[in-house]
């Protein structure tokens, strides 16, 4: 025996926008959305919908039979990359915010038995209500089809205006928050401005995150006026003003003041967070990690898809006149994790030489 939907209390109960890390068996890493029925009877969802517009509220159609036990998960994988299936929406979500709605048959009137609104997504978390069914959200652990985990978050304190441009030489300005601390932080709530003593410009919509330190803490914001959570409602000036990030209630968690800018050259942070600001006339990196460029060393050649007996290599070239100690020194394929292979003690890079590293050397977890 089934029970009506709208009787069930039937809820969307977990959403994975920004999924980087969690293959499917195809290798695609898609969005994720979780159905919960928190009633003691069985739910037929056939003929129900999901939809991120209420313009188009059969977006996607439950298939027939899709029977949701009491108590139980139903899970539907939103991707844009592929047609619309019985298990697939056939389009994604938004990592920078969207909406997505949960709708009755049309047999039943059709109307909206829950609703989303999410901004900034963080990548491999998820959002979920804690408990199961209950009214409050928070970032979760990707559980998709079992009991929603709630994930651990960071003080605010810990958030930093990294990188900004106000002079881009084409396009819209734009600035960066950078989260020191090794937890995400919720940043739904929080305003940004560009002025120290109002802080009330522009708000960071509720149910949006940034990642940790280690991982993905960057988040770039838009300065175009834009109703997107990466968005904010003002505009930098080229010959200098203010920039800051405070709490809900209005205390300045972080700013900076800055003068006459260059155009086409970002001002930052080195290393990201610190008191020291850069110029970065060359390396701009809105949402990722401050660098200047260097200019004794380069990656001069790589061989990525090497076949036995050869090895995927990396070639490090020296532009000086002078031995290069590259002892201690960082080689990574990944910009969300620097710190992969460590250069080990005493390599030398001789003058106008090279420098080879090999797949084995990156795969010893001794020297990682």
């Amino acid at each position: 025996i089934t029970n009506s939907a709208l009787a069930a209390g039937l809820v969307i109960n977990e959403i994975l926008a920004n999924n980087a890390a969690f293959p499917e068996p195809d290798g695609a890493t898609p969005d994720w959305v979780e159905i919960y029925n928190p009633s003691d009877a069985a739910v037929d969802l056939g003929d129900m919908s999901l939809t991120d517009s209420t313009e188009v509220p059969r977006r996607w159609v439950f298939p027939a039979g899709s029977i949701l036990p009491a108590r139980g998960w139903l899970t539907v994988r939103c991707d844009a990359d592929r047609p619309a299936s019985q298990t697939n929406a056939g389009f994604g979500l938004k990592a920078s915010g969207d909406r997505l709605y949960l709708l009755d048959r049309p047999a039943e009137g059709g109307s909206v038995l829950d609703a989303v609104f999410f901004g900034l997504q963080t990548a491999d978390h998820s959002i979920g209500r804690i408990p199961d069914g209950g009214p409050n959200w928070s970032l979760t652990l990707p559980t998709l089809g079992a009991t929603n985990l709630a994930a651990p978050l960071g003080d605010p304190a810990s958030l930093r205006i990294n990188e900004w441009m106000a002079a881009p030489a084409s396009g819209d300005d734009w600035f960066e928050l950078y989260n020191t601390g090794a937890l995400p932080v919720a940043l739904g709530g929080l305003w940004l401005s560009d002025n120290l003593a109002v802080f009330n410009k522009s708000q960071v919509p509720l149910l949006s995150f940034i990642g940790a330190a280690s991982t993905n803490g960057f988040q770039k914001f838009v300065c175009d006026g834009q109703p997107d959570a990466d968005r904010v409602s003002f505009s930098l000036k080229a010959g200098g003003e203010e920039l800051g990030v405070f709490t809900a209630s209005g205390a300045l968690i972080d700013g900076v003041r800055f003068g006459q800018q260059l155009t086409g050259v970002s001002v930052g942070r080195l290393p990201d967070g610190a008191e020291l600001l850069e110029r970065f006339y060359s390396t701009p990196t809105p949402g990722a990690a401050n660098y200047l460029p260097l200019a004794e060393a380069a990656v001069n050649e790589a061989l990525a898809h090497s076949d036995p007996p050869l090895e995927d290599a990396i070639e490090l070239a020296n532009f000086t006149d002078q031995p290069l100690d590259l002892g201690g020194w960082w080689l990574s394929d990944s910009a969300d994790l620097l710190k992969k292979y460590r250069i080990p003690p005493g390599t030398i890079l001789p003058p106008r030489g090279f420098a080879v590293f090999y797949e084995g050397q990156f795969n010893d977890p001794d020297q990682a």
